[in-house]
């Protein structure tokens, strides 16, 4: 399994416990890697821009016990 997909496995759990799915994991930059995670609401409503603070903050607890990706 790739990173990414390795990513999405560890945080969807916690993705969906929020109330939101997983839409696309992605890594871009080599030298400074950025993760982009995409969800969605599942109840259909507009993401706002707390839901995407709240799914930071959970997931970022998730990876840094987890510490999939090496570096900073």
């Amino acid at each position: 399994m790739d990173l990414c997909g390795r990513i999405e496995r560890l945080i969807t759990p916690t993705v969906e416990a929020l109330g939101f799915t997983v839409v696309r994991v992605q890594i871009s930059g080599r030298q400074r890697p950025r993760l982009q995670v995409m969800a969605e609401r599942r109840d259909g409503k507009a993401m706002m821009v707390d839901d995407c603070a709240d799914i930071s903050r959970a997931i970022a607890a998730v990876l840094e016990v987890e510490d999939p990706i090496a570096g900073a």
